[in-house]
């Protein structure tokens, strides 16, 4: 009794000092208005979205195909910029924001990069012959792929670099189509359309160690014609989404999971059309169209984490298999997941082409010592514990009775704790070394 009473005013005490929100959907203003947004990328605390025919509603005048939120009004950041944009893939470089634009003229169209230093753009910043799909900054390069064979006048098959003052290619380069680039285990990756990297023949991906490329293990095998055009990494793990058969000899559907050894499936099926890979808050996003059918879910937005699949809140319906529709690319502000694409409901609140995910950063109690951080919470699984303390500590998960009902022990640095196997509701944590109490809070399972 004694001890039922102790917890009782335990909660008490944290219910009134805890000041979370719980997650949920809702709009960003009045929206975008967009046939194809592309690319999404926070820069200069605005969020900025670029593709075909981007504009926000309010202010049609001057904004083509790129936009930007200051967290309460769309406005056009680029009025000197009249270049159709519609790849508009996006890289934040050594504090500037990198934009691939498209120039029509009569002879044809031209590639360009432009650059944006918070007040001025520059549209002419670099030129490629062809095309350019992705761009992402690896070890302190800000390198770019798509279809090409010269960047401001370097040779450069498909994939190339600027290491703040040249452009240079990655050896040979590949033989065709680059879609997608990542960073894994301190190796570039490619992902696209391709046979061959550097003279080595292999199965549509590749890693560059820095002075050579080779094939993750023995490759990916897509439908007749078609390519990988996504790639991400999550829990140390390399996943590429496309229209994929099998990898390294395994059926994978869409979706397949390297974890430095081997391939494996995640349970997505070869029906479900992924347009978009983002790694949130402990979670893998996942976005595209028509995504949740074979898993039992329905939606255009779905999450793994790396274990089951489930839908944030309830999520982004999708129209159904070949109706238009579903998620074209995924980002964050804020803190916040954003959602864009041909959608107008998210969690059953209206949206227009863009929807944001509003989730707590992390929560921070009144502990004995700071750098104490927890995410998501609530959770509807996982909780990430972060402590920025060099010992390593013991983390303990009571019930509302006081009992135990889970033990990590010599934790160092960050952990998540799954409690996906427990029933919803209310539980505590507490932080120990070894048997002092650094800090203690409770956790919501929703």
């Amino acid at each position: 009794m004694k001890r039922h009473l102790a917890y009782f005013i335990i909660c008490v005490f944290l219910f009134s000092s805890w000041n979370g929100k719980a997650q949920s959907w809702d709009s960003l203003g009045t929206g975008l208005k967009s046939t194809f947004a592309s690319a999404l990328m926070e820069y200069n605390n605005h969020l900025f979205a670029a593709g075909h025919t981007v504009y926000g509603p309010s202010n049609h005048n001057g904004i083509y195909g790129i936009s930007s939120w200051d967290g309460a009004h769309w406005t056009n950041p680029a009025p000197g910029l009249d270049s159709s944009i519609e790849y508009g893939a996006m890289a934040n470089y050594n504090g500037i924001l990198y934009l691939t634009t498209i120039e029509y003229h009569s002879g044809g169209h031209s590639t360009r990069l432009a650059s944006f230093n918070g007040t001025l753009w520059d549209t002419a910043w670099a030129h490629v012959q062809g095309y350019i799909y992705c761009m992402e900054v690896i070890n302190g390069k800000l390198c770019i792929g798509g279809q090409f064979t010269k960047v401001n006048g370097v040779l450069a098959n498909n994939i190339a670099y600027w290491d703040g003052s040249v452009w240079s290619g990655f050896g040979s380069g590949t033989d065709s189509t680059v879609f997608a680039l990542a960073d894994y285990n301190n190796n570039l990756v490619a992902a696209g359309r391709f046979y061959h990297a550097g003279g080595t023949s292999l199965l549509k991906i590749a890693q560059w160690d820095g002075f050579q490329w080779s094939g993750i293990g023995s490759g990916v095998i897509t439908q007749s014609g078609l390519s990988l055009i996504r790639l991400a990494v999550y829990n140390n793990n390399l996943y590429t989404a496309g229209s994929i058969s099998s990898a390294g000899g395994i059926k994978t559907g869409n979706l397949a999971c390297w974890n430095g050894s081997v391939w494996t499936s995640v349970g997505i099926d070869s029906n479900q059309f992924i347009t978009s890979l983002l790694p949130y808050q402990g979670r893998l996003y996942v976005g595209g169209h028509y995504l949740g059918f074979a898993l039992h879910l329905w939606g255009d937005l779905i999450s793994w984490d790396g274990n089951n699949w489930s839908i944030p809140g309830t999520g982004i319906p999708s129209s159904g298999p070949g109706a238009p529709g579903g998620i074209y690319a995924l980002g964050t502000y804020k803190g916040n997941l954003i959602a864009t694409g041909a959608i107008d409901t998210a969690g059953g609140i209206p949206v227009l082409d863009i929807a944001q995910w509003g989730t707590p950063s992390a929560v921070y109690e009144n502990v004995s010592i700071p750098g104490i951080q927890i995410f998501p919470n609530p959770s509807q699984s996982l909780f990430h514990f972060e402590v920025e303390k060099e010992e390593h500590f013991n983390i303990e998960i009571l019930n509302t009775y006081g009992e135990s009902i889970l033990i990590q022990k010599q934790v160092r640095g960050s952990i998540d704790i799954n409690l996906s196997d427990h029933p919803k509701g209310l539980y505590f944590y507490r932080i120990l070394n070894p048997d002092k109490i650094l800090a203690s809070g409770k956790l919501i399972l929703n």
